[in-house]
């Protein structure tokens, strides 16, 4: 594997250590945030036709290519983030990858 042009790999080091940064401060809900975010945008980008849904009509969508419950997948995007705690994070964070791994 080709070694990362320095200026990029800073770029990365610097990402990675917010994000421990974000953790070791509790600060899930950001890292949530932006998870989710991200997972949107690649689920529209993939499957343009889930911008013409409803929020539950994208969920079951998402869920059925995931083979998870749509119940499971609406969880992930909807919960509430205020004062999530370390497992709470884990399970969100399990889903949303998932998710972004199947679809």
């Amino acid at each position: 594997i080709p070694v990362a042009a320095l200026s990029r790999r800073r770029l990365l080091e610097h990402v990675e250590a917010s994000g421990w940064f974000l953790w070791r401060k509790g600060h899930y809900d950001v890292l949530i945030t932006h998870t989710r975010r991200e997972l949107k945008r690649l689920a529209l980008q993939r499957h343009p036709q889930l911008q013409r849904m409803e929020a539950l009509e994208q969920y079951q969508f998402l869920a059925q290519m995931a083979g998870l419950a749509p119940e499971t997948v609406e969880d992930a995007f909807e919960r509430d983030l205020y004062a999530i705690g370390q497992n709470e994070f884990y399970y969100l964070i399990s889903t949303l990858n998932q998710l972004g791994n199947r679809i």
